[in-house]
Protein backbone atom coordinates (compact mmCIF):
# COMPACT_ATOMS: atom_id res chain seq x y z
CA UNK A 1 0.00 0.00 0.00
CA UNK A 2 1.41 3.43 -1.14
CA UNK A 3 2.05 6.42 1.55
CA UNK A 4 -0.55 9.20 0.62
CA UNK A 5 0.87 12.54 1.43
CA UNK A 6 -0.70 15.08 3.10
CA UNK A 7 -0.55 17.88 -0.68
CA UNK A 8 -1.84 14.32 -2.83
CA UNK A 9 -4.81 13.85 -0.14
CA UNK A 10 -5.69 17.35 -0.15
CA UNK A 11 -5.91 17.33 -3.45
CA UNK A 12 -8.06 14.01 -4.08
CA UNK A 13 -10.49 15.50 -1.03
CA UNK A 14 -10.71 18.67 -3.69
CA UNK A 15 -11.60 16.85 -6.79
CA UNK A 16 -14.40 15.02 -4.66
CA UNK A 17 -15.17 18.19 -2.77
CA UNK A 18 -14.90 21.14 -4.95
CA UNK A 19 -16.39 23.57 -3.36
CA UNK A 20 -14.48 23.53 -0.55
CA UNK A 21 -10.61 25.20 -0.18
CA UNK A 22 -7.11 24.03 0.47
CA UNK A 23 -7.14 25.52 3.52
CA UNK A 24 -10.83 24.32 4.33
CA UNK A 25 -10.10 21.06 3.93
CA UNK A 26 -6.82 21.57 6.22
CA UNK A 27 -9.17 23.07 9.22
CA UNK A 28 -11.58 19.51 8.84
CA UNK A 29 -9.09 17.06 8.97
CA UNK A 30 -6.88 18.80 11.44
CA UNK A 31 -10.04 19.08 13.67
CA UNK A 32 -10.51 15.40 13.18
CA UNK A 33 -7.15 14.22 14.17
CA UNK A 34 -7.34 17.01 17.23
CA UNK A 35 -10.72 15.62 18.02
CA UNK A 36 -9.78 11.67 17.78
CA UNK A 37 -6.36 12.42 19.71
CA UNK A 38 -8.46 14.42 22.76
CA UNK A 39 -11.31 11.46 22.86
CA UNK A 40 -7.85 8.54 23.60
CA UNK A 41 -6.32 10.33 25.94
CA UNK A 42 -8.92 10.68 27.98
CA UNK A 43 -9.96 7.23 27.55
CA UNK A 44 -12.94 6.77 25.35
CA UNK A 45 -13.26 4.90 22.54
CA UNK A 46 -13.66 5.71 18.91
CA UNK A 47 -15.68 4.14 16.17
CA UNK A 48 -15.33 5.59 12.63
CA UNK A 49 -17.57 4.44 10.82
CA UNK A 50 -17.87 4.69 6.68
CA UNK A 51 -19.43 3.08 3.73
CA UNK A 52 -16.11 1.42 3.12
CA UNK A 53 -14.57 0.78 6.31
CA UNK A 54 -15.19 0.46 10.27
CA UNK A 55 -12.69 1.51 12.62
CA UNK A 56 -12.95 0.61 16.37
CA UNK A 57 -10.22 1.80 18.61
CA UNK A 58 -10.86 0.29 21.92
CA UNK A 59 -10.95 -3.17 23.64
CA UNK A 60 -13.61 -5.68 22.54
CA UNK A 61 -14.96 -8.29 24.72
CA UNK A 62 -16.75 -11.84 24.51
CA UNK A 63 -17.88 -11.90 27.81
CA UNK A 64 -21.16 -10.22 28.45
CA UNK A 65 -21.01 -9.27 32.15
CA UNK A 66 -17.24 -7.75 32.01
CA UNK A 67 -18.51 -6.00 28.62
CA UNK A 68 -21.08 -4.66 30.49
CA UNK A 69 -18.75 -2.95 32.95
CA UNK A 70 -16.19 -1.67 30.37
CA UNK A 71 -19.36 -0.15 28.23
CA UNK A 72 -20.49 1.90 31.69
CA UNK A 73 -16.78 3.06 32.49
CA UNK A 74 -16.93 4.06 28.85
CA UNK A 75 -20.29 5.64 29.18
CA UNK A 76 -19.42 7.57 32.14
CA UNK A 77 -16.18 9.29 29.82
CA UNK A 78 -18.92 10.15 26.85
CA UNK A 79 -20.63 11.96 29.15
CA UNK A 80 -17.98 13.94 31.12
CA UNK A 81 -16.45 15.00 28.12
CA UNK A 82 -19.87 15.91 26.43
CA UNK A 83 -20.35 18.08 29.43
CA UNK A 84 -16.97 19.50 29.39
CA UNK A 85 -17.42 20.08 25.42
CA UNK A 86 -20.32 22.35 25.98
CA UNK A 87 -19.09 24.68 28.77
CA UNK A 88 -21.64 23.83 30.98
CA UNK A 89 -22.44 25.98 33.83
CA UNK A 90 -22.81 24.08 36.89
CA UNK A 91 -26.37 24.59 38.51
CA UNK A 92 -25.82 23.58 41.94
CA UNK A 93 -27.09 20.60 41.85
CA UNK A 94 -26.31 16.85 41.79
CA UNK A 95 -27.65 13.97 41.37
CA UNK A 96 -28.48 10.00 42.50
CA UNK A 97 -29.82 7.13 41.66
CA UNK A 98 -31.77 4.49 44.10
CA UNK A 99 -33.20 0.74 43.55
CA UNK A 100 -37.03 -0.07 44.97
CA UNK A 101 -35.59 -1.62 48.46
CA UNK A 102 -32.93 1.15 49.20
CA UNK A 103 -36.27 3.53 48.85
CA UNK A 104 -38.77 2.00 50.99
CA UNK A 105 -35.88 1.00 53.56
CA UNK A 106 -35.44 4.60 53.83
CA UNK A 107 -38.46 7.07 53.13
CA UNK A 108 -40.75 4.30 54.51
CA UNK A 109 -41.48 6.63 57.61
CA UNK A 110 -42.17 10.10 56.89
CA UNK A 111 -41.45 13.05 59.61
CA UNK A 112 -42.61 13.26 63.00
CA UNK A 113 -44.99 16.29 61.44
CA UNK A 114 -46.50 13.34 58.77
CA UNK A 115 -44.52 15.46 55.48
CA UNK A 116 -42.45 13.89 53.15
CA UNK A 117 -38.66 13.38 54.02
CA UNK A 118 -36.24 15.92 52.69
CA UNK A 119 -33.14 14.17 54.57
CA UNK A 120 -31.90 10.68 54.50
CA UNK A 121 -29.23 9.38 56.03
CA UNK A 122 -26.64 6.89 53.70
CA UNK A 123 -23.90 4.26 54.74
CA UNK A 124 -22.58 4.87 51.09
CA UNK A 125 -23.77 6.70 48.36
CA UNK A 126 -22.06 8.29 44.91
CA UNK A 127 -23.62 11.83 43.97
CA UNK A 128 -23.29 12.36 40.42
CA UNK A 129 -22.31 16.13 38.75
CA UNK A 130 -24.23 14.88 35.25
CA UNK A 131 -27.96 13.59 35.26
CA UNK A 132 -27.50 11.01 32.52
CA UNK A 133 -24.47 9.49 34.74
CA UNK A 134 -26.89 8.87 37.71
CA UNK A 135 -28.97 6.52 34.77
CA UNK A 136 -25.99 4.05 34.24
CA UNK A 137 -26.79 1.96 37.06
CA UNK A 138 -30.13 1.19 36.20
CA UNK A 139 -32.30 2.79 39.39
CA UNK A 140 -35.58 2.72 40.15
CA UNK A 141 -35.61 6.41 41.65
CA UNK A 142 -33.87 9.85 41.09
CA UNK A 143 -32.91 12.12 43.13
CA UNK A 144 -31.60 15.77 43.41
CA UNK A 145 -29.44 17.13 46.13
CA UNK A 146 -28.10 20.66 46.36
CA UNK A 147 -24.41 20.87 46.31
CA UNK A 148 -22.78 24.85 46.99
CA UNK A 149 -18.95 23.34 46.05
CA UNK A 150 -18.71 22.44 42.24
CA UNK A 151 -16.57 19.69 42.86
CA UNK A 152 -15.78 16.57 40.83
CA UNK A 153 -17.68 14.98 38.24
CA UNK A 154 -18.63 12.37 40.91
CA UNK A 155 -18.23 12.20 45.34
CA UNK A 156 -18.44 9.36 47.12
CA UNK A 157 -19.77 9.49 50.90
CA UNK A 158 -19.64 7.12 53.08
CA UNK A 159 -22.20 7.70 56.35
CA UNK A 160 -23.74 10.68 54.93
CA UNK A 161 -26.57 12.51 55.86
CA UNK A 162 -28.07 14.44 52.82
CA UNK A 163 -30.15 17.23 53.36
CA UNK A 164 -32.76 19.13 50.63
CA UNK A 165 -32.62 15.81 48.61
CA UNK A 166 -35.93 15.94 45.94
CA UNK A 167 -37.55 13.18 43.91
CA UNK A 168 -37.22 14.05 40.32
CA UNK A 169 -37.56 11.01 38.28
CA UNK A 170 -38.58 7.38 39.00
CA UNK A 171 -39.95 4.59 36.39
CA UNK A 172 -43.04 3.88 35.67
CA UNK A 173 -44.34 0.51 34.64
CA UNK A 174 -42.69 -0.10 31.51
CA UNK A 175 -39.55 0.29 33.25
CA UNK A 176 -38.83 3.77 31.60
CA UNK A 177 -37.37 6.68 33.86
CA UNK A 178 -40.32 9.62 33.60
CA UNK A 179 -40.22 12.97 35.34
CA UNK A 180 -41.73 13.42 38.79
CA UNK A 181 -44.00 16.73 38.43
CA UNK A 182 -45.33 18.47 41.31
CA UNK A 183 -48.72 19.12 40.31
CA UNK A 184 -49.16 15.14 40.17
CA UNK A 185 -47.86 14.64 43.47
CA UNK A 186 -50.09 17.50 44.74
CA UNK A 187 -52.81 15.80 43.46
CA UNK A 188 -52.47 12.28 44.71
CA UNK A 189 -51.92 14.27 48.21
CA UNK A 190 -55.39 15.64 48.01
CA UNK A 191 -56.96 12.61 47.24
Amino acid sequence: MDKVYAEKYYAQVQERYPDLSIKQIDNIIKHGLRTFHFVNAYGGDVLIKSNYFTAYVGKLFRRMDIFYKYRNIKWRIRLRLRYKWKRTIFNGKYYFGMSKEQYDKIFSKKNKSGRKKTTAYFDKVTIYKVYEEALLGLPDYIFEVDHEVDGKFSINYEKKTLRNIRLIAKKNKDGKIEPVSEEKSNETKRK
